[in-house]
């Protein structure tokens, strides 16, 4: 008994170092529940709206911050929570970061998507950004403002938040990329790529580009980049190629330019 009363007695000196760790830790416990860290600003607080987006696509965009508002800025699994929230978003790209800010706020930068290309599937045109993924935009028979049309397509369209599978789309999107500098480097406005015309030879997708005064360009078989066979001409030499035909003939004198294969060849307008 004397041996047990003289263990106690040696460890007397943590009962107070149970307590204050005791204490601590409800202290704590009291302290992340307490309304002053819980959630209350949008997580897109400051975002710079962009100009594509309607006041629609914004109160969706909103409401993906309630998934965390209301929670501790201590929890675990609020700053994840969000950044996978808003993922889900088809206008959403890509979260780049979700960052705590005491006493009740969280920091985030998204990538929005933008529009890009609108794809002609039964006199049906759908939007898409410069990736291929379909955008929520209301399905339409009208031409969206300042967009160019890809037509010739035969794939049935993705769900809004997808990418679209299809190599012809893939093929159209690469080269409207590629020229979408076209007018601004030809020093005529005319030249602004309002269409490409997807097609197929052999297997592979083919693109012709149609510009704003009719002239057409020839852009022939796309292949995917990094798989071209020697030879084929590179994008910025095809472009060259189209700026000097039309500064020596004058844009609305040609007909059409083949960039397939160098030196291009064209055809006079009548």
């Amino acid at each position: 008994m004397r041996a047990l009363v003289d263990v106690v007695g040696e460890a007397a000196w943590l009962f107070p170092v149970i307590l204050f760790i005791a204490g601590s830790i409800a202290l704590f416990q009291t302290t992340i529940k307490s309304a002053s860290y819980k959630v209350k600003a949008p997580g897109i607080e400051g975002m710079e709206i962009p100009v594509w987006l309607s006041g629609d696509d914004m109160v969706g965009l909103m409401k993906k911050v309630k998934v965390v508002e209301g929670r501790s800025l201590f929890d675990p699994k609020v700053a994840a929570d969000l950044a996978k929230s808003f993922s889900k978003d088809p206008w959403i790209s890509g979260v780049s970061y979700v960052r705590r800010r005491f006493p009740s706020f969280l920091d985030c930068e998204i990538a929005v998507r933008k529009p890009f290309a609108a794809v002609s599937v039964g006199k049906k045109l759908f939007v898409v950004d410069r990736a291929g993924c379909r955008l929520p935009v209301p399905v339409s028979d009208t031409p969206p403002l300042g967009l160019p049309i890809i037509v010739g397509v035969r794939s049935f369209p993705p769900a809004p938040g997808e990418a679209w599978t299809d190599s012809a789309v893939a093929a159209g999107l690469l080269v409207l990329g590629k020229t979408v500098d076209l007018a601004t480097v030809t020093g005529n406005s005319g030249l602004r790529i309002v269409g490409a015309e997807v097609g197929s030879r052999k297997g592979l997708p083919t693109v012709v580009l149609h510009t704003a005064i009719g002239t057409s360009i020839e852009w022939g078989v796309v292949y995917r980049p990094g798989c071209e066979p020697y030879g084929v001409p590179l994008p910025e030499e095809r472009v060259e190629a189209v700026r000097k035909v039309v500064a020596k003939f004058g844009a609305g004198m040609v007909e059409t330019v083949d960039v397939s294969v160098l030196p291009p060849s064209y055809k006079a307008r009548r």
